[in-house]
């Protein structure tokens, strides 16, 4: 099990084709939305609230078109986030799926 930060740039991300701007829809719903299932842990590190709308958006500003290709494909997952020392924002963690 690998974890995966995305790479800190602070700026908008080109679109990076369909499958980038899907997975960063697929993502955005997913950062924005309450976790379904219960997790072993539940603190905000393992179990961060929803980030407002505003919140995801600068995020996504942080995350690859790499990982936005492979999370529409189902190969990431989201795990957590950290912080930008930057510009303070959120910065997304993936870890790799097993298929």
């Amino acid at each position: 099990m690998s974890y995966r930060a995305a790479p800190t740039a602070c700026h908008t991300v080109r679109s990076g084709g369909r499958l980038a701007l899907l997975g960063r829809a697929k993502l955005r719903a997913e950062m924005t939305t309450p976790a379904a299932e219960p997790r072993d842990c539940d603190c905000e590190g393992c179990c961060p609230p929803p980030l407002t709308d505003l919140e995801a958006q600068q995020a996504l500003r942080h995350v690859a078109n790499a990982d936005a290709v492979a999370f529409a494909l189902g190969q990431l997952s989201l795990v957590s986030y950290t912080g930008c020392p930057e510009c303070e924002c959120w910065v997304p963690t993936f870890i790799e799926t097993t298929p």
